[in-house]
């Protein structure tokens, strides 16, 4: 009890320290689920400026990551509390192409993506273990994992768990 309490503590001591663009306010409703506001437009359309969301913060230590979770994280490059959502986990194989981006055989965006230079164009990249590939929905218009590479499970803050249009 202890340990949840102090994690707690830590996560919110580095959520207001780390506070930026994508989620301004981080507020505790219970032991484990947090009220976030998005700020940022790379959720666009899932998740618009103002938007208030709910964080369970304990979700990932039960369950496995699956493609298609929104999650919240510490942004590697901004140090900055960041929703995302899962589009890779491990051993899936991605390949981030000029204006696609293919996990295995499936197209998961196409168009106007914006090249990024973390991975090489038109090169498979499978991912590692206890790591997942994240993308906004808004993908031309996103740091994500095309920018910071692959996110270890434990990085995750939580997952989004309300107000998913």
């Amino acid at each position: 009890m202890k340990e949840r309490a102090l994690r707690n503590i830590v996560i919110l001591i580095i959520l207001v320290l780390g506070i930026g663009l994508v989620v301004v306010r981080f507020i505790q409703d219970s032991d484990n689920v947090f009220s976030a506001t998005v700020t940022g437009r790379s959720m666009i359309p899932s998740f618009e400026p103002n938007d208030e969301v709910k964080i369970d913060t304990e979700y990932y230590k039960n369950y496995s990551p699956e493609i298609g979770d929104f999650v919240a994280f510490i942004s590697p490059d901004k140090d900055e509390l960041t929703i995302k959502r899962i589009q890779g986990v491990e051993g899936d194989v991605m390949t981030i192409k000029e204006r696609a981006i293919i996990r295995g055989d499936v197209l998961i965006v196409e168009g106007d993506i914006g090249v990024k230079n973390y991975f090489e164009l038109d090169r498979q990249y499978r991912i590692p273990k206890n790591q997942v590939f994240l993308l906004g929905d808004n993908v031309s218009n996103s740091t994500d994992s095309r920018d910071f590479g692959f996110i270890s499970v434990d990085q995750l803050i939580g997952r989004v768990i309300s107000n998913i249009r």
